[in-house]
């Protein structure tokens, strides 16, 4: 990427942290922090930007100022000694949202990014024509009896398991209510609720903790815990919001050749296990939980951090600084994303059902953005080729290129 572009790259990231409270990079905040002690101007034209009526006209503006005006921009901004050795890696900032006028300015956006640099238009950008895209069946609820009953509606009537009442007291959620006047099974009954490519749902346990379960998930548990310990079992992704007790609450990851085990007391944390992935990774957003896999120590995590169990790495690696607001950003119906493209459309793959393939060798190239779920794949597919990156669509299938 040329200096140009990077420049101008940072500076549409600080209006972005100030339209929408994302954090700016602390060393890139530096930057424009310098550009704007460095001369009145600077800060006159800034401040104008500031004064737009929302992001997308913020950069519109900015794409449309004078040659003059930019040029300065480019001289003020990005100093010299900074310019070999800050930034190593590209960045490409896309955003997505539902609204058909947010859609166009942020069309924009990515177009302006390559005029900023008098490069031509990334190919390819035009609408594409894909029909919308639904889950693939239901979320499913299979019984301790192996009867598997669709969670297409709610309302469903589901058999008492054991002591344990289930309902559907709205779409898309499930209850488990233990009744004390039952007798207690002597064996654990065990359900599994599974969601399909496209889906979410969200599982109230025995003992009221809360699972929220991601697209092509699976969630194994008693349907009454024992007086020793609430255990579960999952593969994908799920987040749990853990009641406290003193009985504790243990997750074990299945389809993996390296299982992991959490153990918590009361928590709020995310797990995610997909078999096609090559870590399992367990984010703490609240309270404490201790991470172990088979044949290595096992690490206590704090609030803002994340283990990483590799599959073809011994031991547990641990970020300090996870992406709190990316990693559980699906629990709210969006995806915020700050990773490569082979990333961002893997997790768009399970969101919207759809095959992709990975041609050649990719960049590390990193992609900005947050799209809503509800927003069609045809737009999220055409503002990602806007920002750059070389998708084909065919027949369900999405084949990326370098």
């Amino acid at each position: 990427m040329s200096d140009n572009k990077l420049i101008i790259n940072i500076l549409i990231e600080s209006l972005n942290a100030h339209y929408t409270g994302v954090p700016l990079d602390p060393v890139k905040k530096q930057v424009v922090d310098e550009w704007l002690q460095a001369d009145r101007s600077n800060r006159d034209f800034y401040n104008n930007l500031l004064t737009a009526k929302g992001f997308s006209a913020a950069v519109e503006e900015l794409a449309l100022a004078k040659n003059d005006s930019k040029q300065a921009l480019l001289q003020h901004l990005y100093p010299a000694h900074h310019r070999k050795n800050t930034f190593n890696k590209s960045f490409k900032i896309i955003s997505i949202a539902a609204s058909l006028t947010i859609l166009i300015g942020l069309g924009i956006i990515a177009v302006y990014k390559n005029r900023f640099t008098d490069e031509k238009p990334v190919p390819g950008t035009q609408a594409v024509s894909i029909p919308p895209i639904h889950p693939k069946g239901s979320a499913t609820l299979a019984l301790a009896n192996g009867r598997v009953i669709p969670l297409s509606q709610p309302g469903t009537v589901i058999p008492l398991q054991g002591s344990t009442q289930v309902t559907q007291p709205a779409a898309g959620v499930l209850a488990y209510s233990p009744d004390p006047g039952q007798p207690m099974p002597e064996t654990p009954l065990y359900n599994t609720v599974t969601t399909p490519r496209g889906g979410f749902y969200k599982v109230i346990l025995p003992d009221q903790s809360v699972a929220y379960l991601n697209a092509a998930s699976k969630l194994r548990f008693p349907t009454t815990y024992s007086a020793d310990i609430r255990d579960v079992e999952i593969s994908g992704e799920v987040f749990f919001e853990v009641t406290k007790s003193q009985k504790p609450f243990v997750v074990t990851t299945a389809n993996s050749n390296k299982p992991a085990k959490i153990t918590v007391l009361g928590t709020k944390f995310n797990i995610t296990a997909y078999p096609d992935e090559q870590a399992i990774t367990t984010t703490l957003v609240e309270g404490a939980v201790k991470v172990e896999t088979e044949g290595t120590n096992s690490k206590k995590l704090s609030p803002g951090q994340q283990s990483i169990i590799r599959h073809d790495e011994n031991g547990i690696e641990v970020n300090t600084a996870a992406d709190i607001e990316a990693i559980t950003s699906w629990t709210t119906g969006t995806y915020v994303f700050r990773e490569n493209i082979k990333s961002v459309l893997t997790k768009i793959s399970r969101w919207y059902n759809v095959e992709v393939e990975f041609k050649g060798r990719l960049t590390n190239d990193e992609f900005f953005g947050r799209i809503n779920r509800n927003t069609e794949l045809s737009e999220v597919i055409t503002l990602l080729r806007a920002g750059g990156a070389n998708i084909e669509y065919s027949k369900g299938k999405i084949t990326v290129f370098p």
